[in-house]
């Protein structure tokens, strides 16, 4: 698990919600269905949606 997100969770019996103010939805939507299918496909994506998941990436490991 990220360390961003294991920042943000209090214990484990809690909801953690978390704000992310600097990724869009569907910038997040991409990085889930990696996360939990391994799909993590380029085709039919802008090269400006591509530049996203990375920015996003790089913030979610810090």
């Amino acid at each position: 698990m990220s360390p961003f997100f294991i920042s943000n969770k209090k214990n484990n019996d809690d909801l953690a919600h978390i704000k992310l103010l600097n990724i869009s939805p569907e910038t997040f939507q991409i990085i889930l269905r990696y996360l939990y299918g391994g799909i993590f496909s380029l085709n039919g994506q802008d090269t400006l949606d591509i530049f996203k998941v990375l920015i996003a990436a790089d913030e979610f490991s810090t």
